[in-house]
């Protein structure tokens, strides 16, 4: 491994240990968000590091995976919900409608 890779595992393990955003890490260590992106992929890729989604699998349900479980009840009495609509507002403007014919258990 070359003195420049060392030195970018370094940090980007270093920012895994943080607990910062990486825009957080990357002002404090004057390092371009997209070049430590580009660092932490490779290293992603080579095996070096783990990605936040491998480490969520391998700790379990317990570690945060950035997903907000939830549930969703009838309001009526009714058993059956025929041809609902799940609907979510997402960030700019973004509106995702999920079908929905399940019956209630």
């Amino acid at each position: 491994m070359s003195e420049l890779d060392e030195k970018w595992l370094t940090l980007v393990k270093e920012w895994e240990d943080s607990g910062q955003t990486q825009a957080e890490f990357c002002r404090q260590k004057d390092v371009k968000k997209v070049t430590f992106g580009y660092w932490r992929n490779k290293f992603i890729a080579s095996g070096e590091v783990e990605s936040k989604a491998t480490k969520s699998t391998r700790l379990g349900s317990d570690a945060p995976s950035g997903f907000i479980p939830f549930n969703i009840t009838s309001s009526t009495n009714n058993t059956e919900i025929d041809n609902g609509i799940i609907e979510i507002q997402l960030p700019h403007g973004i509106t995702l409608r999920i079908p929905v014919d399940a019956r209630a258990s």
